[in-house]
């Protein structure tokens, strides 16, 4: 995201004032926005998509594919809130900016963290099940190894 508004803001035409914000011509806020979203939404599919690539002719079994796939496609489930927060862009009032701004502010703040959920989410498990140490396990093997092996051997012979 950082990278592409650094090329939007910088392929500017005129970058006499680049802090000024006229709701009026091309180089408004709102364009500079869908522009942003726009390449954000193309390079999340240009990920799923690469990861689809790569994957698809490896010979290996079909859930360590689903696996990394699913991983570049968590990224999906941002871009619902990336439309909601351009929907809401289209409603600020350049007179009243600050305060206009505001729902639109909320919204880049929700979709940041969603970002930041979906990148993490699939490194996860890695630090969830080296932290296990089966402290409070409930499962019968844990709680009475004895009963557990008598209902295993009466289970086997039926």
């Amino acid at each position: 995201m950082g990278f592409i508004s650094l090329l939007v803001v910088a392929l500017r035409q005129d970058v006499g004032q680049p802090w000024e914000y006229i709701a009026g011509t091309t180089d408004s806020t709102l364009a500079r926005w869908i522009v942003n979203g726009a390449l954000s939404v193309v390079s999340d599919l240009l990920a799923v998509t690469l990861s689809v690539h790569l994957v698809w002719k490896l010979q290996m079994g079909k859930q360590p594919k689903t696996l990394v796939i699913t991983a570049f496609a968590l990224r999906m489930f941002v871009l619902p809130i990336l439309i909601i927060r351009l929907i809401s862009l289209r409603k600020v009032d350049p007179n009243d900016f600050s305060l206009s701004y505001a729902l639109p502010e909320a919204y880049t703040q929700v979709e940041m963290h969603c970002n930041l959920i979906a990148t993490t989410l699939p490194c996860l498990r890695l630090f969830l099940t080296a932290w296990n140490t089966n402290f409070m396990d409930m499962r019968l093997e844990e709680m009475d190894p004895q009963a557990y092996q008598e209902h295993v051997s009466s289970a086997n012979k039926s």
